[in-house]
């Protein structure tokens, strides 16, 4: 009796399963920090989009109702904080009583509650901007953003005295 020698098994050999595990672990390696980087600018880049949107709408609100509408920090319990640390959120509301520096009384309305994107940190040069009607000057300033996982570079969001925001990169800034 012959044996069928001519019968083939399907599979890999231990040494075809090595090679194409050291290249896939090989790749990982390289496009890891590639993908943490690209992912942190991303969170940047989307917070900056949102507060610029919401920059946009209370300018828009101020000037067509002519009021003030305020921007501030925004604390826990929906007011506004006395920093210019925005990484908890930022509160949009009509400031009724135009008060300096502003406090959001149980009376003014929320127009808008941002947030910033998970692991970003969000700072201001002022505590609080103002959005003015036409005739006057609403505030000016800078919002830097960072990625707190990853050592990406910042970019800023300018506001105009006229209430126009502008992204920008930092030129050479690192994040803490």
């Amino acid at each position: 009796m012959e044996r069928n020698s001519s019968k083939r098994v399907n599979g890999f050999t231990l040494f075809e399963l090595l090679v194409t595990l050291a290249i896939a672990g090989l790749l990982l390696a390289i496009g890891t920090p590639a993908w943490s980087e690209w992912s942190a600018r991303a969170r940047v880049r989307t917070t900056l989009f949102d507060l610029a949107q919401d920059i946009a709408h209370a300018r828009r609100l101020a000037r067509s109702h002519s009021t003030f509408i305020t921007l501030c920090a925004r604390t826990l319990s929906r007011g506004c904080a006395p920093t210019g640390d925005f990484s908890n959120g930022w509160l949009v509301f009509v400031n009724t009583d135009n008060d300096r520096p502003a406090v959001r009384d149980d009376l003014e309305p929320v127009l808008i509650e941002g947030r910033p994107a998970p692991g970003v940190r969000l700072e201001a040069n002022r505590t609080f901007f103002y959005f003015a009607p036409p005739d006057r000057r609403s505030t000016n300033g800078t919002f830097t953003a960072c990625d707190k996982t990853a050592n990406s570079h910042p970019r800023s969001l300018v506001v105009s005295y006229t209430g126009r925001g502008r992204v920008s990169d930092l030129p050479g800034g690192q994040c803490e």
